[in-house]
């Protein structure tokens, strides 16, 4: 519910502004032979505020309908090969074994190509999450009936039903101690649901216990 959530979001901000405080006191009270190091800490606690604030202006402007697409023509191919360029060699990912496929001919849509990597991002980022490091992450990009498909298969923890029903809803979370500790909101897939509906398609998620996909 939404006390969870504010709860959760207290918890998010208190950590990363308790690690940027510690270090400036490191840092203006100590001698230290490579400071270089506090200072990437708060570049990193930085940028993690930053994703924080941008999902919840984002979830807001979903709820009040204030996300205009700008919408064109792109391939779904080039949205994928994208995203492995940027985060492929990242620890996470290194730490899967993540394989995407795509096919020959162009998956060509009408879309935001902004919100598409989000859309993108958004699940591979759910996915490698829940999927226990040297998990398997299949990423398939095809077209079917007309329609550009994404699907993202892992061998993560799996769902339980009643989660599977309201996985793409705001406020809710598949296991709130794991989601905690692992960092994030429950905002990635409700943003999905809402960002993948605006262009005009639908998202699901399966799981057969202890594999899950979503498409």
């Amino acid at each position: 519910d939404k006390d969870t959530f504010l709860t959760m979001l207290g918890h998010e901000l208190r950590n990363p502004l308790g690690a940027i405080n510690n270090a400036l006191r490191i840092i203006d009270h100590g001698k230290l032979p490579d400071p270089t190091r506090y200072h990437q800490l708060i570049d990193r606690q930085i940028r993690h505020l930053s994703r924080i604030v941008d999902d919840l202006l984002d979830a807001s402007r979903v709820r009040l309908g204030k996300i205009v697409l700008d919408s064109q023509p792109i391939d779904l191919r080039a949205v994928a090969e994208r995203w492995m360029e940027a985060f492929g060699q990242t620890p996470l990912v290194q730490s899967h074994h993540v394989e995407l496929k795509v096919p020959d001919e162009s998956v060509a849509v009408i879309g935001d190509p902004v919100r598409l990597e989000q859309i993108f991002s958004n699940i591979l980022t759910n996915a490698l999450k829940y999927t226990p490091a040297g998990g398997q992450i299949d990423i398939a990009i095809a077209k079917e009936n007309g329609c550009g498909v994404i699907r993202v298969r892992d061998t993560g923890i799996g769902m339980e039903p009643n989660v599977l029903a309201t996985v793409f809803d705001l406020f809710t979370q598949a296991d709130e101690s794991l989601s905690r500790s692992d960092g994030g909101l429950g905002l990635g897939l409700p943003l999905v649901r809402s960002l993948v509906e605006q262009h005009g398609g639908t998202v699901q998620a399966t799981s057969e216990g202890d594999r899950k996909s979503v498409v």
